[in-house]
């Protein structure tokens, strides 16, 4: 009945387009919008928003897309500026027990955030969370999926705490990292941390396994988290 409405009602439809478009806004802001030196709500990637209508001239319709997301601040902040604004309003404003099942704690002891500046004067992160939710909603994303969407953006504030030891071939020196990750991800534990310790190469037709130095694994361990982000990223973009 509401689609034949919707039907018979351009208007309706087109309102309804319209507030998907408004609400795509804070979705866009918190994922890809941070503070720098100069801005407090920084937009840290090129957008193209193509808006399409029908042959009466109504807004039937639009498509975002992105392109060079700024990815080197996932994981390094300077002093004044913060990591994209989702890592704080997950942090903050998720309920107890999704803080619980994501093993999320205060923004700025995480590692890939900068402990200088936690919050931003004026910016409320908890409202800006709810917001957040509301225009999911709004953009038709189910709640499983808004769920997924955060296990990973939580993962990858996991994934910056690993740390190594050893010499010439890195170890992971905090497996409870590694495994809260892989319960998160619902994936296997030592699977990720071969993906940040070893280095598969294909020589001649033969697949060969190198050790990493825990140097090189620091690196293999940030391009995950910025992999990552990228990703998930380009994904709610083309959502």
């Amino acid at each position: 009945e509401m689609v034949m409405n919707e039907q018979m009602n351009p208007l309706m439809r087109m309102k309804r387009v319209e507030q998907q478009i408004i609400d795509s806004s804070p979705i866009t802001e918190a994922f890809g919008n941070a503070k720098t030196v100069k801005n407090d709500n920084s937009s840290r990637f090129g957008k193209f928003m193509e808006l399409q209508f029908d042959d009466r001239g109504v807004i039937n319709g639009a498509k975002i897309v992105n392109y060079m997301l700024e990815k080197s601040r996932i994981v390094s902040q300077s002093e004044t500026e913060r990591n994209y604004h989702i890592f704080y309003m997950l942090c903050v404003g998720s309920s107890p027990a999704e803080k619980a099942e994501l093993g999320l704690r205060d923004p700025q002891s995480f590692a890939v955030i900068n402990a200088k500046c936690p919050t931003i004067p004026g910016k409320d992160d908890v409202q800006d969370w709810h917001e957040l939710k509301a225009a999911f909603s709004t953009c038709g994303v189910p709640q499983s999926e808004q769920a997924d969407i955060m296990k990973v953006v939580a993962s990858v504030m996991h994934v910056g705490d690993v740390k190594f030891k050893g010499d010439e071939a890195a170890e992971v020196a905090n497996l409870d990292v590694i495994n809260l990750v892989a319960k998160i991800l619902s994936t296997d534990p030592a699977l990720l941390s071969a993906a940040l310790t070893k280095q598969r190469m294909s020589i001649a037709g033969s697949v060969v396994i190198k050790e990493l130095p825990p140097a090189k694994a620091e690196y293999a361990r940030d391009a995950m988290c910025k992999g990552m982000f990228n990703r998930l990223f380009d994904y709610i973009i083309r959502q």
